[in-house]
């Protein structure tokens, strides 16, 4: 077993449910990081900026980051800047 294995099993111990989605540290991804949580049973990852997959969209979702004083006004321009690219 894997360290990777050990640390989903960990995870679904402590919330009940298995791990199904990944956000990529950094934000950054590549080809063989979606083949190898696709290996592990997850279903989505998401990324902060940069290409997405063409092949595995599900794999490159875009994200944000967001500061906590954020209202929701300014949370939704952000959105609205961010995504509408």
């Amino acid at each position: 077993m894997t360290a990777r294995s050990i640390y989903l099993k960990r995870l679904k111990a402590i919330t009940g449910k298995p791990v199904e989605h990944f956000a990529y540290p950094y934000g950054v991804w590549n080809a063989s990081a979606i083949t190898e949580l696709k290996k592990r049973g997850i279903k989505s990852a998401y990324q902060l900026t940069g290409k997405k997959s063409t092949e595995a969209p599900l794999f490159t979702i875009e994200r944000m980051l967001v500061q906590g004083n954020w209202t929701g006004k300014v949370l939704i321009k952000h959105m609205t800047t961010s995504f509408s690219q």
